[in-house]
């Protein structure tokens, strides 16, 4: 049991490691990936909580409703959705940067930085304009 339990805190941590690699700032990465390592994370919270309280003869039992109440916040700010005021469904790369990245996706988002930011070729092409691609 304790085992199974170290393993979900390890599973949680590498989630974790991973949430600070990208908020460096040098991966783009957007709303879809927000998404799952929140139900990831949550997932595996409530798995901890699960053993926790078969270990414990169920000492813990309001961790449920605690886990229950962040999972509901955060559920409640992630769809809250940013309004793109873009018009056009298809955008070229050059007015594409990684403030985009969830209405034309990661590839894209990255392709339009190079070009832009880093002013560097990449083949000419365009991304379609669609929210929580």
């Amino acid at each position: 049991m304790l085992q199974g339990l170290a393993h979900l805190h390890e599973d949680n941590l590498n989630i974790i490691t991973d949430i600070e690699q990208k908020l460096q700032g040098q991966l783009i990465f957007g709303m879809a990936y927000v998404r799952t390592v929140s139900a990831r994370t949550v997932f595996h919270a409530l798995r901890m909580i699960k053993s926790l309280n078969a270990m414990s003869g169920n000492r813990y039992l309001p961790l449920f409703d605690s886990l229950e109440r962040i999972n509901i916040h955060i559920k409640t700010e992630l769809e809250k959705r940013k309004v793109l005021p873009a018009t056009e469904f298809v955008l070229p790369y050059s007015q594409i940067d990684k403030e985009k990245v969830d209405w034309v996706g990661g590839k894209s988002a990255n392709l339009g930085e190079v070009l832009t930011k880093a002013h560097l070729p990449i083949p000419e092409g365009f991304a379609i304009n669609g929210p929580g691609l």
